[in-house]
């Protein structure tokens, strides 16, 4: 709702779980909502969503497991004649070592695609990524990870980022870091010797956080 448009949503959502071996764990759910546009005008109008997820969990040992996920979500819209569908597959895992720390690697593939009136939009993505957070020693972390982006579809482009953290714990819950990431982003259907779109970005953070 707004000053000027009146709207309303119904839906509902189901989830469940299940222990069906030891150490195996299933999640699954679905949730359905119906957006409509009562008085006034939005950009959108009226939308239907649907979703739909599951995964299996294995716990390896303490503090570690292996994780394979599934998720599905559609958007359908009348008013501008829009349907986006697409698929998520994909698979994570978490590992403790105690002279070490956490160790998480993932991979997910997205397909799917965006149809209108104009045309169509195909998805096909992948996704890779892990990143390694240190023990505490003295009072001091660090860690470090990247993400690789990779678009087969009606797109071709390339993306990785690299990233470093390193914090200081002091006083009650108190913590102070820096965090430094380099992103990369190549857009390969422009590959003329004149004209290219490759893009480069570093990007330093510094936090405090309190925990409570």
């Amino acid at each position: 709702d707004d000053v000027w448009d009146d709207v309303s949503t119904s839906g509902f959502v189901v989830n469940g779980w299940c222990h069906p071996a030891d150490k195996f764990t299933i999640k699954t759910g679905y949730g359905s909502e119906s957006k409509t546009v009562d008085a006034g005008r939005t950009l959108t109008g009226d939308a239907d969503y649907t979703r739909f997820n599951a995964s299996l969990q294995y716990d390896l040992a303490d503090k570690s497991r292996a994780r394979i996920k599934y998720s599905k979500k559609k958007t359908e819209n009348d008013q501008i004649g829009s349907t986006v569908d697409f698929t998520r597959l994909g698979g994570d895992l978490s590992y403790w070592i105690d002279e070490v720390g956490d160790l998480q690697f993932s991979i997910s593939h997205f397909d799917g695609q965006y149809e209108n009136s104009s045309g169509q939009f195909d998805l096909d993505d992948y996704v890779l990524g892990g990143d390694w957070t240190s023990v505490e020693v003295s009072n001091l972390s660090g860690g470090v990870g990247g993400t690789y982006y990779r678009s087969k579809g009606d797109l071709d482009v390339e993306s990785f980022s690299v990233r470093v953290t390193a914090g200081y714990k002091f006083g009650h819950g108190h913590r102070v870091g820096l965090k430094y990431t380099a992103h990369n982003f190549d857009n390969l259907e422009f590959t003329t010797p004149v004209y290219t779109e490759f893009y480069t970005a570093n990007v330093l953070e510094v936090f405090v956080v309190k925990e409570l």
